[in-house]
């Protein structure tokens, strides 16, 4: 009744148990057990919501041009609402994400909803690392929204500070999405001025 790669682990347990005896037997089980959940638990996605500025909005009411402007252009805006426990195998995922959507689609601004997350292991941050550096590359801003204040020491300790047209933070996703439109319709309205 056990799945295949947990019968092997069971049986792998009683032969390590026979030949070295009961320690080296549940070390060996411990270890494949963690190994099992680690590669499991990577497969899943960690991106609850995935979505462009174009399908979603601030709540802020603008006017009549400025809507029409984010509806042509606001998929410049890309918005990635996180869930769970973030650890290197997840962080990586959402990096090929972001790496994946840049490729695809002009994009300006990536929001990172932290929202739902309940944690993150410090090999995490060496993926948010790789992803700030990316979008430094790339002219792109990462905006950070809904950081507990746990991680947002977490992060403050990792060096990921904010940085003028690279890395800023905001408190919720919606403050971030306002941030990103008033950008968006900033940089259209200086584009219409110069003309």
């Amino acid at each position: 009744r056990l799945p295949r790669i947990d019968y092997l682990i069971v049986l792998a347990i009683m032969v390590i148990i026979a030949i070295a005896g009961f320690l080296p037997g549940i070390i060996v089980g411990i270890t494949a057990t963690v190994i099992l959940f680690v590669v499991s638990y990577s497969r899943l996605s960690i991106v609850k919501h995935e979505l462009s500025g174009v399908t979603f909005k601030s709540r802020v009411t603008r006017n009549a041009e400025d809507r029409a402007l984010l509806e042509n252009i606001g998929d410049q805006a890309y918005f990635l609402q996180l869930q769970g426990f973030i650890f290197f195998g997840t962080a990586n995922g959402l990096l090929e994400k972001v790496h994946g959507r840049v490729r695809e689609t002009p994009t300006r601004y990536v929001v990172i909803d932290f929202g739902q997350v309940i944690g993150l292991d410090s090999t995490a941050l060496l993926s948010f690392n790789k992803l700030r550096q990316f979008s430094r590359d790339k002219g792109i801003t990462l905006v950070f929204a809904g950081l507990s204040p746990r991680l947002q020491r977490q992060f403050d300790r990792g060096g990921l500070a904010e940085e003028a047209n690279v890395l800023r933070y905001a408190q919720d996703i919606d403050h971030a999405a306002e941030w990103c439109e008033d950008q968006i319709c900033a940089i259209h309205s200086a584009d219409l001025a110069d003309r």
